[in-house]
């Protein structure tokens, strides 16, 4: 077997053929392009359902969240809204918006951390997750 440029030919009928990467690098490739809009996606999912959650738990003694919150369902909405906008991006191939939504959500979850915060980890972890895999994300041709 020899290297001819950057593709690899095989001089015998078992030997691999590979064009333009290996056959390894493709399967990753493939497999990260499944990932990072299923991370994202799951990620949203989570904050709609952690929003719902805190909305509807009561706090204390039968108060709500709505009684506490002076910003009203502001903010069970913004990392929903953060996580949609990121999901949009994963499965639209725009790597440079997932990793700042990814970003944002984070900061939301460090800045809400001792309220409602820790709600948000799941999805924060796995929108940094999607972005950094995304990174490794072939554009299209």
């Amino acid at each position: 077997m020899y290297r001819s440029g950057s593709a690899f030919v095989g001089t015998g009928s078992n030997a691999p053929h590979f064009v333009n990467g290996s056959v390894h690098g493709v399967a990753v490739m493939k497999v990260v392009a499944i990932l990072v809009p299923s991370l994202s996606t799951i990620s949203l999912a989570w904050c709609v359902v952690i929003g719902f959650w805190i909305w509807f738990t009561p706090i204390g003694q039968s108060r709500s969240f709505s009684d506490v919150s002076l910003f009203g369902p502001a903010p069970l909405i913004m990392p929903v809204l953060i996580a949609a906008v990121a999901t949009w991006a994963a499965w639209r191939s725009r790597r440079g918006v997932v990793g700042f939504a990814a970003l944002l959500l984070a900061v939301f979850t460090f800045i809400s951390g001792f309220s409602i915060g820790s709600g948000y980890l799941p999805a924060s972890g796995l929108l940094l997750l999607a972005a950094v895999l995304a990174m490794f994300r072939q554009t299209p041709t």
